[in-house]
């Protein structure tokens, strides 16, 4: 295949394929929990005959978990959040690539990422599940449950493989002691 040359006739340098952000993935996800759920609950709940808290539709979609009970999803929630914090900053500590795709420097082991090799992504799909557990709602849990499911193809399946080729035994040792996620 020949390289594509510009108008001037020079050699033109083709743009790095664009990969997807996961926080792109996470902050739809957020948006989708938070406010498009929550708005189908409401509109659900004023149709004619609509759904109520009662009723078994409604409840899917949100009020499935009762206050004050629903105030417990504050806790992964912010556990999340932590861990997420904790997590970029071991990579900024350590002077290696925070976002996917990139090369690493320094393979991490330590800290948050002694108990899960993927920390961020952990943070993340814990804040989608406080969400849920705040809206009360199955329907939120079940879009954490997807955010994990596509964060686990799209990203930590390529990244694991990518290290293990960079790394090689280092890596493959470490992952023998640290699960994926948990």
């Amino acid at each position: 295949m020949q390289a594509p040359i510009s108008a001037g006739g020079e050699i033109a340098e083709e743009a790095p394929p664009r990969r997807p952000s996961p926080l792109r993935y996470f902050l739809a996800a957020v948006v989708l929990s938070g406010l498009v759920l929550p708005a189908a609950a409401g509109i659900a709940g004023s149709l004619p005959g609509g759904l109520s808290a009662g009723v078994l539709p409604g409840r899917v979609l949100s009020g499935a978990i009762p206050a004050p009970w629903s105030l417990a999803g504050l806790l992964p929630l912010l556990a999340g959040f932590a861990l997420m914090v904790a997590a970029d900053a071991q990579f900024k500590r350590a002077g290696t690539a925070v976002k996917p795709f990139s090369r690493a420097s320094v393979l991490v082991t330590g800290g948050a990422f002694a108990f899960s090799r993927n920390p961020m992504y952990l943070g993340m799909l814990l804040v989608l599940a406080g969400v849920a557990v705040l809206q009360g709602s199955p329907a939120a849990l079940a879009v954490a449950l997807l955010f994990a499911w596509r964060v686990q193809r799209t990203f930590i399946l390529p990244e694991e493989w990518r290290l293990e080729s960079q790394f090689g035994n280092e890596y493959r040792q470490y992952r023998r002691r640290v699960r994926r996620w948990i």
